[in-house]
């Protein structure tokens, strides 16, 4: 195998110096003949790939994930807040209400459940490594009836998430609780939920 061929290869080498790379062998000045160029240019491709794959994996600011465009929440209409200081929201849509006329607990525990997810992807964009987060443990209080439209804040004592952080980063998993509050249109404190969320390197 050709020295270049071995470093793409091996990983040793950038996004860009791989497309260097394609573009000498499509060149007219490249002399070697068309069975080993076309082999060549076929490996670049597929260690253009492997390097995308890389990166987007181990930068995630090359591929953020958005958390209202999840199936589900995409599905039930979950948006990004407009009002200061919350995180994401529901519209006064009647299709989330109750018999009651007032906002559906499920559609509350969705828009928190959400809410946690988000908190994760904005507060942690570069551990450096892929992870698989899932929800283990919901603890919830419906306060009062909301009524309306719907918003959410988040937030981690400082001690869980220095502790979150450090057995994440030596043992690969560790346990992280958020806490999400969802208030209604006029202020209504509807719900206090405590999410427990497991996160895992992926293997």
């Amino acid at each position: 195998m050709p020295p270049y061929l071995s470093k793409m290869h091996s990983g040793d080498v950038s996004i860009m110096q791989c497309f260097q790379e394609v573009r000498s062998i499509t060149g007219t000045e490249d002399s070697r003949g068309d069975a080993e160029r076309n082999s060549a240019k076929a490996h670049c491709v597929r260690c253009l790939r492997g390097l995308f794959v890389q990166h987007c994996i181990l930068d995630p600011r090359a591929a953020t994930m958005n958390i209202t465009e999840l199936p589900f929440n995409r599905f039930i209409g979950i948006i990004p807040a407009a009002k200061e200081g919350a995180v994401l929201s529901l519209t006064g849509d009647v299709r989330y209400t109750n018999h009651l006329g007032t906002v559906h607990a499920a559609a509350l525990l969705a828009l928190a459940e959400a809410t946690g997810g988000a908190y994760l992807i904005e507060q942690f964009p570069t551990l450096g490594f892929e992870v698989v987060p899932v929800v283990r443990r919901v603890e919830a209080k419906f306060r009062k009836p909301a009524l309306g439209a719907i918003f959410s804040k988040s937030s981690v004592q400082s001690d869980h998430r220095e502790k979150f952080v450090s057995e994440l980063m030596s043992r690969g998993r560790a346990l992280l609780e958020i806490q999400v509050d969802v208030y209604d249109e006029h202020g209504t404190h509807a719900l206090a939920a405590t999410f427990e969320w497991f996160v895992a390197r992926r293997s």
